[in-house]
């Protein structure tokens, strides 16, 4: 699994926020970090080959590759 080295947190942590984000986002300019697997995910939705998680231990969105 690539996750982007992109993350929302805090106040930003919404799910609106992060579908405004994966249609938004210039992806191709964020870097990727390769896992395997993440644990305390909850999977959203897929925008535009962009996944949105949730990470209910951290209460944060982050965002992975779906066309990996």
């Amino acid at each position: 699994m690539k996750i982007f080295n992109f993350i929302l947190e805090g106040h930003e942590a919404t799910l609106s926020n992060a579908q405004d984000h994966a249609r938004g986002q210039d992806w191709q300019s964020i870097e990727t970090t390769e896992n395997g697997s993440l644990p305390y995910l909850d999977y959203k939705e897929e925008i535009n080959g962009v996944e949105i998680w949730y990470c209910y231990a951290a209460d944060c969105y982050i965002f992975t590759d779906a066309t990996e």
